[in-house]
């Protein structure tokens, strides 16, 4: 079932994430914060919508990643 997301996959997120901010330099945490955050905006617009819509889908997806993009660039200046 594709509209719960299990543990495993939420730890597999929060995991790719510390990789990433290891590899990269970034703080930890940054990247595991905005890999979920863009599954959760994506399971909530799956939940909300009753007919999916590949264009929609993929503006709203757009638009998640430019705000989670924006969170990363303000953490780092700060």
């Amino acid at each position: 079932d594709f509209k719960k997301p299990t543990l495993f996959k939420l730890w597999i997120n929060i995991i790719a994430g510390l990789l990433n901010d290891v590899v990269t330099g970034l703080p930890i945490g940054i990247s595991s914060l905005c890999y979920l955050l863009i599954c959760a905006v994506t399971a909530y617009l799956r939940n909300i919508t009753l007919t999916p819509n590949f264009m929609n889908d993929w503006l709203s997806l757009l638009f998640t990643i430019l705000l989670v993009n924006s969170i990363q660039v303000m953490s780092l200046d700060l």
